[in-house]
């Protein structure tokens, strides 16, 4: 009776530590977060984050609005209202804004600088004029273009991760922007470099007397700046693998003489479909007909 006693005693102590041990295990709170962790796919020693994204209980994302602030905006370029580029910045990093709080902004224009207040409600905004720096930064210069749109926002967008789009009142135009830290839109080994034109072959021969005097230069944000004898201008290209496609420039219409090139160099830019870097380094633009090919060399 002893031993059976004893036994049964030794049960219950045992199922009361059982339900103790259930009771400590809770629901977590319906406001608690997880968070995911670094993992490593099988058959793969490199381990990949999932984005950590906050989700509580009932699946429900924390999602994290994009920020206007504290993001150095570089502007790209000007756009109608059917998103045409009315204007396309060559130096996007020379013309910067950045919201550094709710109420202040800086700003860099080329060769100037300075700051001024903003306010805003919803997506409506408006930027007031700042104190700038007063230095002439030369002809080809965007600074007052820069500074004149600004004071022209009525709107922004920054639904679009790394872009910021400034509306323009009633026009319709608008200021694009990307982030500095955002991504480049374009990959190719010819960008970020300057080439001048040295060359034509196919139904024109041509060897280019003033190399100097017609250059080329592909921005990773998908502009180029152009110089065409005596014109300069402003563009934007596409590259997908090899295949290339160059949109015509917004150029200066200066006569540069009868002996000129200019008219052929931005004819034969126009028909370009492709790309090749040859043995010797230099730069090949395709056109249409493959056998029409642009070369360049690169500016040192």
């Amino acid at each position: 009776m002893r031993t059976g006693s004893l036994l049964l005693a030794l049960l219950a102590l045992l199922a009361a530590a059982m339900l103790v041990a259930a009771g400590c295990t809770t629901t977590p709170p319906t406001n608690q977060t997880n968070n995911t962790t670094a993992t490593t796919p099988a058959g793969n020693g490199t381990p990949f984050v999932t984005p950590s994204v906050n989700v509580t209980t009932n699946g429900t994302p924390n999602v994290t609005a994009p920020s206007l602030t504290n993001v150095t905006w570089q502007w790209n370029a000007i756009q109608n209202a059917t998103g045409a580029n009315v204007t396309v910045v060559s130096a996007p990093q020379n013309y910067t804004i950045t919201f550094t709080n709710a109420t202040q902004y800086s700003f860099k224009a080329d060769c100037n600088v300075g700051g001024g207040t903003y306010s805003k409600n919803g997506t409506t905004i408006t930027i007031q004029p700042g104190v700038s720096t007063l230095i002439f930064c030369g002809n080809q210069s965007l600074d007052s273009v820069f500074l004149a749109s600004l004071k022209n926002v009525t709107a922004y967008d920054i639904s679009t991760p790394g872009k910021l789009v400034l509306t323009l009142n009633a026009t319709g135009n608008k200021m694009v922007f990307s982030s500095a830290s955002a991504t480049p839109i374009v990959a190719a080994p010819f960008v970020n470099s300057t080439y001048r034109w040295v060359a034509r072959s196919g139904s024109q021969s041509i060897s280019v007397p003033s190399p100097d005097r017609y250059t080329i230069r592909f921005n990773a944000n998908g502009t180029y700046a152009l110089r065409a004898d005596c014109n300069n201008g402003t563009g934007n290209f596409t590259v997908n693998a090899t295949k290339v496609k160059i949109n015509p420039a917004n150029l200066t219409k200066t006569y540069c003489g009868d002996a000129s090139l200019d008219k052929t160099y931005t004819a034969g830019l126009g028909q370009v479909t492709s790309y090749e870097i040859d043995a010797s380094g230099r730069l090949v633009l395709i056109m249409v007909n493959p056998n029409e090919r642009l070369t360049f060399t690169k500016v040192a």
